[in-house]
């Protein structure tokens, strides 16, 4: 039979009816139903389509095409002798119709919610992935055991686990964890599947022909095993592998939090600006169309009470939608806090400068606000006009007079990213050399006096700057330690060595500190294997000495990936009355820093020559991020229209 599309009564949903087998052929049929009656018992798929539907599928329908993924999954799911009732997005709604879909994301929360489970479909199993789901399993029942975790047993099974693991790779020179191979799969990094795996109660992993496990037991085995890890007896990445979770927890726990069901919900928390915090997780997250990165949440936005959402409409452009979107979320959580994902990328070309593209999923970590007040006491007091135009109260700090020409911190390009690995290494390599050269760059700019405008030592104050005053991450405590500034001292002696301006080490007496504990040729033997190159291809200069020193000098090393990692994308700068900064790397000379009235961060903004502004992104400028330059008075505010 073929599949045929009939209009959907309101409310209504189609189910996959898949047929018992064991044949190439999957027989399938569909039927509708109502929402607002009661529903015969049905899992729904979460799954990434990875590529376009083929008319290589042997489905019952030769007009219906699904992707290979979802083709394998049907196989998995196939009973032998019972028909099985499924939810699967690419079959259940008519791709081909605007008008459907956009009547259909709406119900999301309902098709999720009253699944009976959501299979979260993977992929076809490898040899990895079959090893990595065993010591998963393996850890979770451990972890579930009256008493607490039996450390020993797990240390025990992770032992034979990390034997296995060598046995796994003995062909090859690199050792992965397997469970680097489930993590990395694309569900993990969609937009949808957030949304999916946190809308229901049962969500259940598989990955080829293996049993799987419950997610929560999946979750309860990579924080368990990560735990373990930090302890430092091995080093296998388990806590990078839990992080990757981070999304998918943190939505649940929000959710929780919204419902009344997280029996540790603070004041603070019941405070949180929800929509706009959902937006910032989705924000990294990719998906096939950008319309997707708004309508892909609807489901998750509605199940924490948000109810004024933007109809969904897919003829309106991406540009409307994100539009409309960001201005809901600040008017739902009468806050800004969306504008502090602005980061000055390549933009859509119609979007208003006020609105996040979040089509754009680039690495770049944000400013954590909540460690910083710079409008402090001030309310949020947005007012919106003509749809695309911004009025914020605030007040101009200081015109940028410097740039510098570089960001330590280069991203791969597309281009990059598809290079053979060795070429992509030896990029690499010349990466690293450049961003000693645009520190370097950055020492020249902002140590050319002794007391910085505050009245505090400017070394200190720049070492503050170049790393955000520590805050990088939610886990960050706020601000630099004292005893860090230690560090900056050894990273500035190395850095500055072959400077003869402003050297505290001479060239040659680095040369001598690395000979002298013979650190030289290995650090070099290192250093050549990481990114690929030969050690003979490496130059004996000062550069190659510098970067041999920041790989062997514990505390210059720590300084350098703290202040490498707060320069992503983000370019050192100083206004005319002095203040340095970090701020988005499209900024330039004749932009301004404005200070807004509810928000944390100042922000860097670009005057149009009708007097209207664009914002360009957040930025962090030491000595104004705790009120020093908000007016007490409000009669100093002016408004500003943000275009």
């Amino acid at each position: 039979m073929d599949l045929h599309y009939e209009p959907l009564p309101q409310r209504s949903i189609r189910l996959v009816c898949l047929r018992p087998g064991h044949g190439t052929l999957l027989d399938i049929r569909l039927s509708v139903h109502s929402l607002d009656k009661p529903l015969r018992e049905y899992s729904a798929l979460s799954y990434t389509w990875d590529s376009q539907p083929s008319n290589s599928s042997e489905l019952n329908s030769p007009s219906h095409f699904v992707t290979p993924n979802c083709e394998a999954a049907l196989r998995r799911l196939r009973r032998p002798d019972t028909e099985r009732y499924l939810w699967i997005d690419s079959i259940c709604i008519n791709q081909n119709d605007p008008a459907e879909k956009s009547e259909q994301i709406p119900l999301m929360l309902d098709i999720y919610s009253l699944a009976t489970e959501v299979i979260i479909w993977l992929g076809q199993s490898t040899i990895d992935s079959d090893l990595a789901f065993r010591q998963l399993r393996q850890a979770a029942e451990l972890a579930r055991r009256p008493g607490g975790l039996p450390i020993e047993d797990l240390r025990v099974a992770m032992d034979i686990f990390a034997v296995q693991m060598f046995e796994l790779h003995e062909s090859t020179s690199l050792l992965v964890n397997p469970i680097t191979d489930v993590i990395s799969r694309p569900w993990f990094s969609r937009t949808w599947t957030l949304q999916e795996v946190v809308l229901n109660d049962n969500p259940y992993i598989l990955c080829g022909e293996d049993e799987g496990m419950p997610w929560d037991s999946f979750l309860l085995a990579l924080k368990t095993l990560a735990d373990v890890d930090r302890q430092g007896r091995f080093s296998l990445e388990y806590e990078t592998l839990y992080n990757a979770t981070i999304s998918q927890r943190q939505l649940r726990k929000l959710v929780d939090q919204c419902r009344g069901t997280d029996p540790n919900t603070s004041t603070a928390a019941q405070q949180t600006p929800y929509f706009s915090y959902v937006l910032s997780r989705v924000h990294p997250k990719s998906t096939t169309k950008s319309r997707d990165k708004i309508y892909g949440i609807y489901g998750l936005l509605r199940l924490m009470g948000i109810r004024n959402l933007p109809p969904v409409d897919y003829n309106l452009s991406v540009e409307r939608i994100y539009t409309d979107a960001t201005q809901a979320a600040i008017q739902h959580d009468n806050s800004l806090m969306v504008l502090h994902w602005l980061n000055g990328n390549a933009r859509l070309p119609l979007l208003p400068s006020w609105v996040p593209d979040w089509s754009d999923s680039s690495p770049i970590a944000p400013i954590v606000s909540s460690h910083f007040q710079a409008s402090i006491g001030s309310t949020v007091l947005p007012r919106f006009a003509l749809s695309c135009e911004l009025l914020l109260s605030g007040v101009c700090v200081g015109e940028v007079v410097t740039v510098a020409s570089e960001s330590p911190n280069i991203l791969f390009t597309d281009n990059e990213v598809d290079m053979p690995s060795s070429e992509r290494a030896s990029s690499g390599l010349a990466s690293f050399l450049f961003s000693v050269a645009a520190f370097q760059e950055w020492i020249h700019l902002g140590l050319d006096r002794q007391i910085y405008v505050t009245g505090e030592r400017c070394e200190d104050a720049f070492c503050r700057t170049i790393t955000l005053d520590g805050a990088m991450h939610d886990g960050a405590g706020g601000y630099i330690p004292e005893h860090f500034l230690g560090t900056f001292q050894d990273w500035y002696d190395v850095m500055t060595a072959n400077d003869s301006r402003r050297q505290s080490i001479t060239m040659d007496e680095l040369r001598n500190y690395l000979d002298a504990n013979e650190l030289t040729v290995p650090t070099r033997r290192k250093i050549a294997k990481k990114w690929g190159v030969e050690e003979s291809d490496l130059p004996d200069d000062d550069e190659v000495h510098i970067v041999v020193a920041l790989n062997v000098k514990q505390s210059a090393c720590s300084f350098h990936q703290v202040a490498f990692a707060a320069s992503g994308h983000r370019i050192f700068f100083k206004t005319e009355g002095a203040y340095m900064g970090l701020g988005p790397r499209p900024m330039r000379t004749g932009d301004v820093v404005v200070l807004l009235s509810g928000l944390r961060l100042p922000m860097i903004a670009r005057r149009s020559s009708t007097g209207q502004f664009r914002l360009i992104g957040p930025a962090y400028v030491h000595g104004m991020m705790n009120g020093e330059r908000w007016p007490k008075d409000a009669g100093l505010l002016q408004e500003f229209t943000f275009v």
